[in-house]
C-alpha cells in the first residue's frame, strides 16, 4: 500500500515539476487571434485530407497531396509576406514533408504504373508541373535579399523544399 502511494505522490510532484518547465500558456486573445489566421488553412487542409482519403489510385491521391501542398504553399507566402520568419519556417517544413511523405510516393507509384499515353498520364503530368510551380512561387515569396532570406531555420527549410523540388522530374 505505501509503495502505491509513495509512486502515485511521485509521479504527481514530477507531472507537476514538468508541467511547471513548459512555456506559459497563451491568451485567449492570442488564441483567437491565432485561431483566425488559420481559419482557412485548417479549413483547406481538411478538405485536403477528405479527397485523400477518398482517392482511389495513386494518381488521384497524388493530385490530392498536390493541393494540401499547394494550401501550405499560399499560408506559407501570406507568412513571408508579414515577414513572419518563424511562420514561414513551420509552414514550409509541413510542406515538405506533405511533398515529401505524401507526394513524392505517389508520383513515383504512379509513373511506375500509368500507361504513357493514357489520361491519368497527362493528369500525372499536370500535377508534376503544378507540383513545380508551386515551389517556384515559395521561392519567389522569399527573395533572396530579403529579411527572412538572412533567417538561418528560413534558409534550411527552404533548402528542404529546392531539394524536394530536384526530386521531381516533368
Amino acid at each position: 500500500m505505501r509503495r502505491v502511494v509513495f509512486t502515485l505522490v511521485t509521479g504527481v510532484v514530477v507531472c507537476a515539476w514538468a508541467g511547471a518547465q513548459g512555456p506559459t500558456p497563451l491568451s485567449p486573445a492570442d488564441q483567437v487571434k491565432l485561431l483566425k489566421m488559420n481559419r482557412i488553412l485548417i479549413g483547406n487542409l481538411i478538405d485536403d485530407s477528405l479527397a485523400l482519403a477518398n482517392a482511389g489510385n495513386e494518381t488521384e491521391r497524388a493530385v490530392a497531396c498536390r493541393k494540401t501542398a499547394r494550401s501550405l504553399a499560399n499560408a506559407l507566402k501570406a507568412a513571408a509576406h508579414d515577414e513572419d520568419a518563424d511562420r514561414v519556417t513551420e509552414l514550409a517544413e509541413l510542406m515538405a514533408r506533405v511533398m515529401r511523405d505524401g507526394l513524392m510516393p505517389n508520383l513515383d507509384a504512379a509513373t511506375r504504373l500509368v500507361q504513357p499515353n493514357s489520361p491519368q498520364a497527362a493528369q500525372l503530368a499536370e500535377v508534376k508541373k503544378s507540383a513545380l510551380g508551386d515551389l517556384d512561387d515559395i521561392a519567389a515569396a522569399v527573395p533572396l535579399d530579403s529579411k527572412l532570406a538572412g533567417n538561418p531555420k528560413v534558409q534550411e527549410s527552404l533548402a528542404g523544399l529546392a531539394q524536394i523540388k530536384s526530386r521531381i522530374v516533368p
